[in-house]
């Protein structure tokens, strides 16, 4: 089974935090705080899920210094 993309989750989720399985195959839990996702998470049984916060907006930077 293939991980998931970071790229829905971010298109899905942005501002949110997510709840992703250890083996980051699948969203397990997903609030607007992170204590929110991780009680999805271990309603579904998940005992160690990986919490990140996806960016609300997409920032690009060029330059130097």
């Amino acid at each position: 089974m293939k991980s998931i993309s970071f790229i829905s989750i971010y298109q899905k989720y942005a501002g949110k935090w997510v709840a992703l399985s250890p083996d980051e195959k699948k969203v397990v839990g997903v609030g607007r705080f992170a204590k929110i996702a991780l009680l999805a998470a271990k309603k579904k049984s998940e005992k160690k899920p990986i919490l990140f916060k996806v960016p609300s907006l997409s920032i690009s930077w060029v330059g130097n210094g």
